[in-house]
């Protein structure tokens, strides 16, 4: 490694690539391996873990199922791939996507394939690019367990287990989320009996428990509460017609429902819930609860492995419940999770796994060719929330030209913080024609560094180094990450305040961060600052970094906050656009759109605030995201937008809180997204009725005329009682 002249006893020392003909790596990989993946460590873990996550795409020719066998034969010992990827769902047996616990030695030998053993050789080279999730326990032996020992000696020794009774779905509404009250009446069926029973197939909790049955190891993690054992759970804590809630939290060790209000609970409802005794068709739930250490990274960075295995657990799951029925089950799924930084065009990791596998739901029945039945398979995100966060630059760079940025990273932040740059190239020219250098002075008067990327040329990585060792941040420019398809540079920092396992720190204060065009050729580079805040129900860590360039305005000429960007939200970018001979920010509203929720094939909701009038309809502006101006009127159009303010006034819509009866407020696009899964469903419970979509407009924070999906009857009447009208 080369060092670099710094100032005081900081340095930054060039990182080796990887090699040619490498998978295309994970840009935050310098960063894990600098770090000892301290970002993806549990915050109770003591001792380093030498194992992580990864999420896989495969190369053209391999399968998720024969790349399962072959680690099975070949890597024992450094790569464990989950054995359900040996029986995909239906219509996905060339499915191209997996994930997999890998050692730490492995995913060094990815970046530096060259003189491995023939075997690991083999799967290195059968793998396209990867994406590096969190540190995790390596897989221990399988050791089958009784029945009864899935309880602690302080339940009952003796646990009546009951049979499932449920007919075949009509669909299945899997729910992805944090805290799943399962045992709310509104997740329940009435049986003859007189009781309660589940309308769950099946509850998955990714805690980073041991597996302990059969069902759980073929899923490698956490534990599967089965549609069966859900119905003894709530049977055994039934006591004269009364259900005690608690005890069958206790009974499954389910420990994420102990809040009055969760996220999930609030999205579940919104979804699928339904009072037991009603008559009509209920959806069945498939509810997949993500590892709490994962929901508590706000930035999903390290969280996509646990979000495609929860996909593909939803459709196994439902592929269970139609066991001997020809055809797919319908399935709609709810995941009302977000961050902000990433390609934003669709070619992230997660991204294309989804596309692929709705795409080959999707086709399971078609024989010719075709796309196949869109309703067969949905997945549902919501838009976001970070309209008003500060968090997007946009600008148009011609040759020559530059774009500077103030990076403002917070104190007392103990997160690590990051900062994506991507660079498009604009009129469809290819991207190997993008050059560009980026300049970067961090705070507390650190060495500056400079690093290029020439046109045609490749990437190069740098990381800040202290007196002692550690690694105070890192700057890397790609041509090609696994991240995303076009050019890219990643800026990473660490904590300014020191939490959990990080014992070093980064100065907080302002990064000045300047891009300049190289080459002859125009791009436009967006700028994101990763999410950064407190997850919902959960200790906050993180404190959310913010962009300046000295020219945002949040406030206009009375003092009243500015909800849109002066320019207009359909305005073409530029580096300094201006009106009547005044600059504006390049600091965007607009763009701010989930950055997991620009795939092709996925359903993407807005949020709406209820105006005055009965058919009063606006865009909650306080936060509810929108795409680039740049993205095509038709894509921006098929993405609904659907209530989550009663009023300005009466903020959030009102849903079921954790126990029974209960009702809490809650706001974001994460409550619009369920509205648009319950509207799917209905229209496969009830054909007969013709149930369509309806085709009301509204105008977002685009400019844009987006369908506006309309509250169902039940979230309509809780909306018109709380607003002081007659139901």
């Amino acid at each position: 490694m080369k060092g670099k002249a710094g100032q005081g006893k900081t340095a930054w020392v060039t990182q080796a690539l990887a090699a040619a003909g490498a998978p295309e790596q994970d840009a935050y990989l310098l960063w894990g391996e600098r770090t000892g993946f301290l970002d993806g460590q549990p915050q109770n873990q003591k001792a380093t873990m030498t194992w992580v996550w990864l999420l896989l795409e495969l190369k053209p020719g391999h399968t998720a199922q024969r790349f399962q066998a072959d680690c099975a034969a070949r890597g024992r010992g450094l790569i464990d791939v989950a054995a359900h990827h040996q029986t995909p769902p239906k219509g996905l047996q060339d499915y191209a996507f997996c994930t997999a616990r890998v050692s730490t030695r492995f995913v060094a030998a990815l970046a530096q394939p060259k003189g491995l053993r023939e075997e690991l050789a083999v799967l290195c080279d059968a793998i396209k690019r990867f994406e590096v999730g969190f540190a995790c326990a390596p897989p221990q032996a399988f050791v089958a367990l009784p029945e009864a020992a899935l309880f602690e000696t302080n339940r009952p020794r003796r646990l009546e287990m009951g049979t499932s009774s449920s007919p075949r779905p009509a669909v299945v509404v899997g729910v992805v989320d944090d805290g799943l009250a399962f045992a709310n009446h509104r997740f329940c069926r009435r049986l003859p009996s007189g009781g309660l029973g589940t309308r769950l197939l099946a509850l998955w909790d990714q805690s980073d428990d041991p597996p302990r049955t059969h069902e759980e190891a073929t899923w490698g993690y956490g534990l599967v509460h089965t549609q069966a054992q859900i119905d003894a759970y709530l049977s055994n804590s039934t006591f004269n017609g009364q259900l005690n809630e608690e005890r069958v939290y206790q009974l499954s060790n389910y420990r994420e429902a102990r809040h009055r209000v969760t996220h999930g609970t609030h999205v579940m409802d919104l979804a699928c819930g339904a009072d037991p005794d009603t008559r009509n068709a209920q959806a069945a739930i498939v509810a997949v609860q993500l590892p709490p250490v994962a929901v508590a990274d706000t930035s999903c960075a390290s969280m996509t492995p646990f979000m495609l295995d929860a996909l593909l657990h939803v459709l196994h799951q439902a592929d269970a419940a139609w066991s001997g029925e020809a055809g797919v089950c319908p399935v709609v799924i709810n995941l009302s999770m977000g961050n902000i930084a990433g390609p934003h065009d669709g070619s992230s990791l997660l991204e294309s796994a989804a596309d692929a596998l709705i795409a080959a739901r999707r086709r399971a029945l078609v024989t010719d060719g075709g796309e196949g039945d869109e309703s067969l398979c949905n997945l549902v995100l919501p838009e976001g929330n970070s309209l008003q966060s500060q968090t997007h630059a946009w600008a148009e760079l011609q040759p020559g030209t530059a774009l500077t940025l103030t990076w403002r990273n917070l104190p007392d932040d103990g997160t690590s913080s990051y900062l994506e740059l991507w660079l498009r190239p604009k009129g469809g020219l290819e991207s190997e024609a993008v050059g560009f250098e980026i300049s970067v002075q961090p705070p507390g008067g650190l060495a500056p560094t400079t690093l290029q990327l020439a046109p045609h040329g490749v990437g190069a990585q740098e990381a800040l180094i202290d007196a002692a060792g550690n690694t105070l941040a890192t700057l890397g420019v790609h041509r090609r990450a696994a991240n995303g398809k076009f050019p890219m540079a990643l800026i990473t920092a660490a904590p300014t305040a020191r939490y959990g396992p990080w014992k070093h720190t980064m100065p907080s204060g302002d990064w000045q961060v300047t891009v300049r065009a190289l080459g002859t050729k125009t791009f436009y580079c967006n700028a994101y600052v990763q999410r950064d805040d407190r997850a919902f129900g959960r200790r906050g860590k993180g404190r959310q970094g913010v962009l300046d360039d000295g020219l945002y305005a949040r406030f206009g000429s009375r003092r009243q906050p500015l909800l849109s960007d002066p320019l207009g939200g359909a305005s073409t970018p530029g580096v300094r656009q201006a009106r009547g001979g005044r600059p504006h920010s390049v600091v965007r509203r607009v763009g701010t759109i989930n950055g997991l929720a620009t795939g092709k094939k996925v359903r993407v909701v807005g949020g709406l605030v209820r105006g005055p009038g009965h058919d009063d309809w606006a865009p909650a502006l306080r936060y509810s995201s929108v795409a680039i101006p740049a993205t095509p009127a038709q894509v921006q159009q098929e993405r609904f937008m659907a209530l989550t303010e009663d009023s300005p006034l009466l903020h959030g819509i009102r849903a079921a809180g954790t126990h029974s009866g209960s009702g809490v407020l809650l706001s974001g696009t994460s409550m619009a997204a369920p509205q648009f899964v319950r509207a799917m469903a209905n229209w496969w419970l009830n054909p007969q009725l013709l149930v369509t979509l309806p085709r009301d407009q509204v105008e977002d924070a685009n400019l844009t005329m987006r369908l506006r999906l309309a509250p169902d009857a039940e979230l309509d009447r809780r909306s018109r009682r709380r607003r002081g009208l007659r139901p």
